[in-house]
């Protein structure tokens, strides 16, 4: 795959859900385009459940089932979400030009509402646990 910022949105999403990025190539910021290709496409409903079925999908394709983290992957989707609803730009790179924390310092959003025990348990590594901080808005 070329360089995912090259791609449009829907070259990017085929791209991987049809297994065309290599693990190593899907970075941080991929990851928020993901939630943020969904999310503008499919709402924050059925883009989330796109999201948790992609990218366990791709990690078992990968043969990396231990990276999937359910609660880690719905609260920043979450996150995204917000910053989302917040924004005024219309393509992905306008976007996170705009907030640059969620490139910069993502788990300060995380750890806001999730303590460190919480959110390294495995229980929240299975399914989806509520934060113990602070809840989101």
């Amino acid at each position: 795959m070329k360089n995912y910022v090259d791609t449009s949105d829907d070259e990017f999403e085929l791209n991987f859900i049809n297994y065309k990025v290599k693990a190593e190539d899907f970075t941080h910021e991929a990851h928020i385009r993901l939630a943020w290709i969904n999310i503008v496409k499919y709402g924050a409903e059925k883009g989330q459940i796109n999201v948790l079925n992609q990218l366990k999908n791709f990690v078992l394709h990968v043969g990396a089932e231990d990276k999937f983290h359910k609660t880690l992957t719905v609260a920043s989707f979450n996150v995204i979400n917000h910053f989302i609803q917040k924004s005024t730009s219309h393509s992905f790179s306008d976007f996170i030009e705009e907030f640059p924390l969620l490139k910069i310092d993502f788990k300060k959003f995380i750890y806001a509402h999730y303590s460190l025990e919480l959110i390294n348990s495995e229980l929240a590594r299975r399914r989806f646990i509520n934060p113990d901080l602070n809840p989101f808005e």
